[in-house]
């Protein structure tokens, strides 16, 4: 049977994301550079189904979050939610994919999870007064850590879609999205 007639070319690309979030997000690196948002925005990107994407990030969450230590729940279902906000970007990248495309999607999304997450550290009353200059004070606390997360977002991303481009070369399914079309569920290229 031939595997690109079949949806578990796709399972297989869920399973291989998840793998390779969960390692590089346990992985010893600096704080906040994973692969998780890239992994979002390519999963968005390749994955027929937008849930498919978000069940990978959130496998991906939970499954480290056991090993890495739970947290405020409230923080947490922002987290998990504001982690998947590449995703929301799929069919802007599934229109045109170009390079420029792919990096403003990582910045956008990068950019949307460190102003939801540390409005989110500022409502739950973690320390900051609940004004404006608190506001300004918890964003600002999170630079540090976004500049790093940021880096990870574009670097993993990066390694992500350039290893999809170069798969394109020698896989004929890959090769049809690169020109703008798009796989079916049952691997049926719309070219």
């Amino acid at each position: 049977m031939d595997p690109m007639k079949s949806p578990l070319p796709y399972w297989s690309y869920a399973f291989a994301l998840l793998a390779f979030a969960v390692l590089g997000r346990l992985a010893p690196m600096p704080e906040n550079f994973t692969p998780v948002a890239a992994v979002a925005l390519f999963g968005g990107f390749l994955l027929p189904r937008g849930w498919q994407a978000i069940a990978v990030v959130w496998a991906t969450l939970l499954i480290t979050d056991l090993f890495l230590g739970l947290y405020n729940p409230a923080l947490m279902a922002t987290v998990y939610v504001a982690a998947c906000a590449p995703i929301v970007l799929r069919s802007f990248l599934r229109k045109k994919p170009t390079v420029w495309r792919a990096g403003g999607c990582a910045l956008a999304g990068s950019a949307l999870f460190f102003v939801s997450t540390n409005t989110a550290v500022w409502l739950l009353g973690s320390g900051y007064t609940p004004d404006v200059q608190g506001l300004l004070a918890a964003l600002s606390a999170g630079v540090p850590f976004w500049r790093t997360a940021l880096i990870g977002d574009l670097v993993f991303a990066t390694l992500l879609f350039g290893a999809w481009a170069a798969a394109g070369q020698a896989v004929p399914a890959c090769r049809d999205l690169r020109r703008g079309g798009r796989l079916l569920p049952n691997g049926v290229s719309t070219n």
